[in-house]
């Protein structure tokens, strides 16, 4: 019992490690310094269009993977709570203790998940990423203006932060 429990650990960990390093990726691979808007501004623009639909469907990724996560943490952490000590296999007298820190366990895992509102920021994220594919395609007209794909990808931007404030 000891061992799923430092594995469930581990994968938490695990998994929050390589977020935090995808994302610190992500940003140095995303800069929008590097673009030139003199030279070629309609190229310039499909990129930085790009870059945010890149970092949006990132995001919302990272948001779903880990609201699914914790939830099959949490199911899994109460279910084992209430197993442990109904098994015959496993009497020993810290079964009650394994069974109140599982059950706390999930009460945890369960308080993360609603006080972060992973849902409503995967759906935030995803809703965003189908803005900017729709002016990714929008780009592609041949009568397109650079000016009205930037507008609306400041409207995209400011409707997400919009969204995600929201919450607080």
């Amino acid at each position: 019992m000891l061992t799923f429990l430092y594995l469930s650990i581990g994968l938490v960990v695990g998994v929050g490690a390589m977020w935090l390093v995808q994302k610190a990726r992500r940003r140095s691979d995303d800069s929008e310094s590097n673009l030139d808007f003199s030279g070629d501004p309609l190229g310039a623009t499909k990129s930085l269009l790009w870059i945010y639909e890149r970092r949006y469907r990132n995001s919302a990724f990272r948001w779903k993977f880990g609201y699914r996560i914790l939830l099959v943490l949490s199911a899994v952490f109460s279910t084992a709570a209430a197993i442990v000590p109904k098994l015959t296999f496993f009497r020993w007298q810290a079964s009650t203790d394994w069974a109140s820190i599982l059950a706390g366990c999930a009460a945890i895992i369960t308080t993360l998940v609603a006080a972060l509102d992973f849902e409503v920021n995967w759906r935030v994220n995803r809703k965003s990423r189908h803005a900017v594919g729709v002016l990714r395609l929008e780009a592609n007209k041949s009568d397109i203006h650079t000016n009205s794909l930037l507008t609306e990808l400041q409207k995209v931007i400011r409707a997400r932060n919009e969204d995600l404030n929201k919450q607080d």
